[in-house]
């Protein structure tokens, strides 16, 4: 399988570092941010609540091999663990819908330290050959840094894509680089853990 993550372009003129918001204090004297959490807003909670539906109807409609199901539950895991960074984790789902030498895909990533949502594909002309294209919608480090906004415009059309793609029967593909042995499969889900973030973020300024 081809690594759909390999061909995305850089962030560009979204890109920004969460310090900017720091209002309350000097540039010198502004707090790091604390990389237990990612820089999630209260305006992005929602991207997480949408992605873990996305998973979950993908459990509950697509008929998934043993290899699948396993690679998917990591992906749940980590989503229902957000805003905190979980050790081990290093996956990608894509949802990829291939017609005849052409593509279209929609992905999402998580690690230890990165949270991105992405999309792409490839176009095919007889005459000239084939061509890649993809694009960033929405990415958050552990550093801090942010890119996008979970209100924003791409990311709505990223899930209105992923949705498209599913119903086209798009193929479910997986891009695992993690270490399983690391997760704590019976770590459950702090409920408390946006409050917790959101009561951070205050405290600190940002």
């Amino acid at each position: 399988m081809n690594n759909l993550f390999d061909d995305q372009e850089e962030p560009k003129e979204t890109e920004t570092e969460i310090s900017e918001g720091n209002e309350g204090f000097e540039d010198d004297e502004k707090p790091e941010w604390n990389d237990e959490f990612f820089p999630f807003s209260v305006e992005d909670e929602y991207v997480v609540t949408e992605l873990v539906k996305v998973v979950r109807g993908i459990i509950a409609k697509k008929n998934l091999s043993p290899y699948q199901l396993r690679q998917i539950a990591v992906v749940l895991y980590a989503l229902e663990h957000l805003p905190r960074r979980v050790e081990g984790i290093s996956i990608g789902l894509s949802v990829i819908y291939r017609l005849n030498d052409e593509s279209t895909y929609c992905d999402f990533y998580i690690s230890e330290s990165g949270f991105r949502l992405t999309s792409g594909g490839n176009v095919y002309d007889p005459t000239v050959g084939g061509d890649n294209f993809s694009s960033t919608a929405f990415e958050l480090e552990t550093s801090g840094f942010r890119s996008g906004d979970g209100e924003s415009y791409e990311v709505t059309g990223w899930f209105n894509q992923i949705h498209e793609l599913l119903e086209m029967d798009g193929k479910i593909e997986f891009e695992d680089n993690g270490d399983v042995s690391e997760i704590d499969w019976q770590d459950e889900a702090n409920a408390n853990g946006w409050d917790e973030l959101f009561e951070m973020r205050e405290k600190m300024g940002y």
